[in-house]
């Protein structure tokens, strides 16, 4: 799996230069807000199901479920990128992954919200500009018009 976000499409986007390289990133929403990781990097979207605490388990771990006969770790990805904000209510989506390892894991969001191409001129870098733990799992931000989306490293995220 890929360090970043430079999964790249050879489709020109509407508005875009011929050339410029488009990359498909698949968004989802945590508490009303835009997120969104390569489109290729996601195996999977299931709808949520049960789900077994695990004792002692890190806060943002949700469980382990079983997905056709695996045992997956579920992260509650709001808790992942900001510590302190409210738990997961076990409805909404998860994103099965691959974990650097190749371990799955899912990432429980609120909600799908579908996939979106953008232009590299459209996806600005945040270095520097975000600080603490959600730094290291924001690599950029993709804007549209008045629609902005994080663009969240997902080795980071799942390790």
């Amino acid at each position: 799996m890929a360090d970043t976000i430079d999964q790249i499409t050879e489709t020109p986007l509407r508005g875009a230069a011929a050339d410029e390289p488009v990359r498909e990133i698949l968004t989802f929403s945590l508490g009303g807000e835009a997120y969104g990781v390569p489109l290729t990097q996601v195996l999977e979207i299931l709808g949520v199901r049960t789900i077994t605490r695990v004792p002692r388990s890190p806060p943002d771990v949700v469980g382990v479920c079983t997905v056709r006969g695996e045992l997956v770790t579920v992260i509650d990805t709001r808790q992942r990128l900001e510590p302190g904000a409210p738990k997961a209510l076990n409805r909404g989506r998860i994103l099965l992954t691959n974990t650097w390892e190749g371990e799955k894991v899912g990432l429980m969001v609120d909600e799908v919200l579908g996939v979106e191409r953008f232009s590299q001129g459209q996806i600005e870098p945040t270095a520097g500009v975000l600080v603490g733990d959600i730094s290291s799992h924001i690599e950029s931000i993709a804007r549209k018009g008045n629609q902005v989306t994080v663009l969240v490293n997902l080795s980071s995220l799942t390790s």
